[in-house]
């Protein structure tokens, strides 16, 4: 192939426009709108993807601290059933303080004996709420 004249190169332009009358680089409103709605759809998209995954590792995080959840609340159970046998002991001891302070007299030595008893428990029972006063109920 040779140099193309002037002419031929004006003749080829003109076959040219009209075979495309826009050019290849620009485009209709038509076509950039939904160019723009695609590219809008594949963000939402990957957004939505992104927050399902973040959504899938928080419930791995909180699958991860079932154990500890348990071995926490199993520990709590265990406190709880520790003071209301506690608190049943005080109860007991108080309520045969009470009768024996009916039957006998003050200074007798069995009156004595429940009543350090019932000092002790509930001397138990304080340092048991103080311990765990951190603890919720």
């Amino acid at each position: 192939m040779g140099a193309k004249t002037l002419q031929q190169v004006a003749f080829a332009m003109q076959e040219n426009e009209l075979a495309d009358p826009c050019p290849p680089t620009f485009k209709t409103f038509k076509e950039q709108f939904y160019e723009f709605s695609n590219a809008l759809k594949k963000v939402q998209q990957m957004e939505t993807r992104e927050e399902i995954l973040h959504f899938g590792d928080i419930i791995l995080e909180y699958k991860q601290l079932m154990p500890y959840v348990k071995k926490l609340m199993n520990r709590r159970i265990d406190l709880l059933e520790e003071l209301t046998q506690a608190m049943n002991k005080r109860l007991t001891t108080s309520e045969r303080r009470q009768k024996l302070k009916l039957k006998l007299a003050e200074t007798s030595e069995e009156l004595m004996l429940a009543v350090t008893e019932d000092e002790k428990v509930s001397i138990h029972v304080c340092l048991m709420f103080c311990t765990h006063a951190s603890f919720s109920f």
